[in-house]
């Protein structure tokens, strides 16, 4: 059976009210957005343990604003949505010192409670900090669910 975009929506719909996973409209136990500084692969088996986070001068984890997240739907081809967006400022961080500079950013995760990792993904091309005051800003974390297939 396939399954219908009916049920693409409403598992998105589910993920982004889930205070048990993405957040809750308290802050402090929402989903938080960290930085990677070591080549891996996104997939559906990644695991906390497996990411090197950053730790330069000025790195902390980003919170994701409350829930409840919408689900919508990408008008060029009907794909179910569910993006993440930051609860302040914007998923940017900036270095304040030299401590652990260089370092090479190679993408993100989003981590759920528990804490386990609820998506991963790269940055492409990577992003190599050497300098105080420098920033990197990530695009907006986004479940984007392929219509009609079950990844």
């Amino acid at each position: 059976m396939v399954p219908t975009n009916t049920v693409f929506e409403r598992m998105l719909s589910l993920l982004g009210a889930d205070t048990a996973t993405v957040g809750t409209v308290d802050a402090p136990t929402n989903c938080q957005v960290m930085l990677i500084k070591s080549t891996f692969v996104p997939g559906p088996t990644t695991r906390l343990a497996d990411l090197d986070e950053a730790d330069f001068d000025g790195y902390a984890q980003v919170a994701c604003a409350g829930a409840p997240k919408p689900q919508s739907n990408d008008p060029s081809n009907g794909d179910s949505i569910l993006t993440l967006t930051p609860s302040t400022g914007g998923f940017t961080w900036e270095t304040t010192g030299l401590t652990n500079l260089p370092q090479t950013i190679f993408g993100y995760a989003v981590i759920g409670h528990g804490p386990e990792i609820v998506g991963s993904a790269l940055i492409t091309p990577t992003v190599t900090l050497n300098g105080i005051n420098q920033s990197i800003t990530v695009a907006t974390p986004t479940f984007h669910q392929p219509q009609g297939t079950i990844n």
